[in-house]
């Protein structure tokens, strides 16, 4: 299934709750809509598109059956539809911030910028916490190669509203190629696995975690000089936190002097476990995370998930078999135990 299409069930709402909700202003085009649902579940998304065009004729003002038409469209590659029928739905008083978001990516499929950038402007001017619209802006200047533009969008939207897992995808991605900052891009790519635990995005993440902790044993043991050689003198002072976390980490630092392998990272995560414990410095949604995995007994799952099954899945795998009682528990608890960031605890520092 497309992406695009996966984005249009999404804002057809495929939940239990959004079902209940009614869209339409006569049962019978409810019943249509309906089947909508029903054709696009299936992938029949050219009978989609006939009924939503009858629909549009028949409540010209709804800007649900508009929206899922231009999704529609952009999903068979009908780029130039969409665009039309995107027009006509962003005239709609009440369009909600979908609509915003979908109209950004049409213009950016268009290679407008200036159009898509006056979309989602215009979307946020109405919807300021929108997490979907500030993700939304940050893929359209990344996308358009404005990566000062980006970061500072894909921040606004974790302070306003971080629930939203994407916006951790794409700052775990900045922060680990563009910044280069092994802590923000570990601490960000382990929110996302603790929100979204189960996609290709996922793997992604898992791999962004490794690598970063394998650079930062690599800096444990340079020297200052050699540390400050790699630092560019423009980029902003480390925050508090990430100083906090640097030092933690540091403090035990020997138990990774041989470099990487996975029982020496074990022991050291874990001893940073007890150390922010203990301390309860920072009250941070990814550290009470921590603290539930461990109560449960499932640190030594929560890491092999993570590093092992990156580094060596061969180990990984026979582990699994060894201890699959204990690491059924452990994706039991995962898939039910999701990470609620706050919007207060965002404390590194802006861009």
């Amino acid at each position: 299934m497309s992406r695009v299409l996966i984005t249009i069930l999404f804002l057809l709402g495929f939940t239990s709750t959004q079902a209940q909700l009614k869209y339409a202003k006569s049962e019978a085009n409810e019943k249509l809509y309906a089947d909508v649902r029903v054709y696009l579940a299936k992938n029949d998304v050219r009978n989609a598109i006939n009924v939503l065009k009858g629909l549009t004729v028949s409540e010209p003002e709804n800007f649900y059956f508009k929206r899922d038409l231009a999704a529609a469209y952009l999903s068979l590659s009908k780029v130039r539809s969409a665009e039309m029928v995107i027009e006509d739905c962003l005239k709609i008083e009440n369009a909600n911030e979908d609509c915003y978001m979908l109209g950004a990516t049409i213009y950016s499929k268009l290679d407008n910028f200036k159009a898509a950038k006056k979309v989602v402007n215009k979307g946020l001017e109405k919807y300021s916490s929108s997490a979907v619209l500030w993700n939304a802006k940050g893929e359209l200047n990344y996308n358009f190669n404005k990566m000062d533009e980006a970061i500072k969008a894909w921040e606004q939207g974790a302070v306003r509203n971080p629930n939203y897992s994407q916006l951790f995808y794409n700052l775990a991605n900045y922060y680990s190629t563009i910044e280069k900052n092994p802590i923000k891009a570990s601490v960000h790519a382990e929110m996302f696995l603790n929100m979204e635990s189960y996609t290709p995005q996922s793997i992604a993440m898992k791999k962004v975690v490794f690598e970063a902790y394998k650079e930062l044993i690599k800096r444990m043991f340079e020297s200052e000089e050699e540390t400050e050689s790699k630092i560019d003198k423009e980029v902003k002072p480390q925050s508090d936190f990430e100083d906090y976390l640097l030092s933690k980490l540091k403090q035990n630092r020997i138990m990774v002097m041989n470099g990487y392998n996975f029982s020496d990272l074990l022991n050291w995560r874990s001893q940073f476990l007890k150390d922010i414990m203990n301390d309860n410095k920072f009250d941070y949604s990814l550290f009470d995370q921590y603290r539930k995995i461990s109560g449960k007994n499932h640190w030594e799952s929560y890491n092999r998930w993570i590093f092992e099954s990156v580094d060596d899945a061969t180990a990984y795998t026979a582990w699994v078999k060894n201890n699959g009682t204990s690491h059924d528990e452990f994706l039991k608890y995962l898939q039910e135990e999701k990470v609620k960031p706050k919007p207060e605890e965002f404390y590194f520092n802006l861009n």
